[in-house]
């Protein structure tokens, strides 16, 4: 069966303007309701600053490292086809060709080289498997467990019940509808869910702990910092990836660095 990876917000990072991004849609929270995104973006427009404050102490300014960041997921999309946007997704689930994995996925998440050859035998409605975080690979998700980038859910599924396309933007929501779904488990590490310091809940829950900007900054740089040495998940697949992601956090941090 072939496999699909659905990247739920296809955003170009590289061209992208503080206009543009101010303006994007919200994304789908639970239950398909945009009540998360819309919280999110109103404390983006109401703390613009955040920016300014990223560019002061980093080297590489917040669209460039979005941009290089999905680059480097990008490169892990291997043996796939792959289908970006909500739009694409539609398009996709209206063909009446062979059934499909889909598997939905955000723009910095990695998935394994052999994900679309252990996807190839299986007949559940829903597959998951095992998956890290690139912050404590040693934390690892899988049966049962609706992450960011650890299922898989038939063509066929979504074809017969619309509402799980629109689901697929958040994956607790998925999960939260789609319980009584047969599902079955790939007991191996398939997927890596990249926590960048970048990501807009990341940069909202660091503001809330910090009593002021220069504590903000002072975070960011740890977490930077933090993300720069190599993290080890025991799994083959993962080095090159890790070695790459900690590099350009080093990057950040690095005045000479050239872009």
């Amino acid at each position: 069966m072939e496999t699909i990876v659905f990247v739920r917000h296809n955003i170009d990072w590289a061209d992208m303007t503080m206009k543009e991004f101010m303006s994007q849609n919200p994304r789908f929270g639970p239950g398909g309701r945009e009540t998360e995104g819309k919280a999110i973006l109103k404390w983006f427009k109401a703390n613009k600053i955040f920016f300014d404050l990223w560019n002061q102490i980093f080297q590489i300014d917040y669209f460039t490292f979005r941009a290089r960041v999905k680059e480097l997921a990008e490169e892990t999309f291997v043996g796939v086809k792959v289908v970006k946007g909500f739009e694409a997704l539609k398009q996709e689930c209206k063909k009446n060709e062979e059934d499909a994995y889909i598997v939905p996925i955000d723009d910095d998440d990695w998935i394994s080289p052999k994900l679309a050859s252990r996807l190839s035998s299986q007949s559940a409605a829903i597959i998951h498997w095992n998956m890290a975080f690139t912050d404590n690979p040693r934390t690892k998700y899988g049966f049962k467990s609706f992450r960011t980038c650890n299922f898989a859910v038939r063509k066929s599924i979504i074809q017969n019940t619309p509402k799980f396309q629109k689901l697929l933007l958040h994956h607790v929501s998925f999960g939260n509808h789609a319980k009584r779904i047969k599902s079955a488990r790939i007991r191996a590490l398939l997927s890596v869910a990249n926590r960048t310091i970048a990501s807009v809940g990341q940069m909202q829950r660091i503001w809330q702990r910090s009593v002021s900007r220069k504590r903000f900054q002072s975070r960011l740089s740890e977490m930077a910092l933090v993300m720069s040495r190599i993290k080890k998940t025991g799994i083959e697949w993962t080095i090159p990836f890790m070695e790459k992601n900690a590099e350009l956090h080093r990057r950040l941090l690095q005045p000479t660095w050239l872009m």
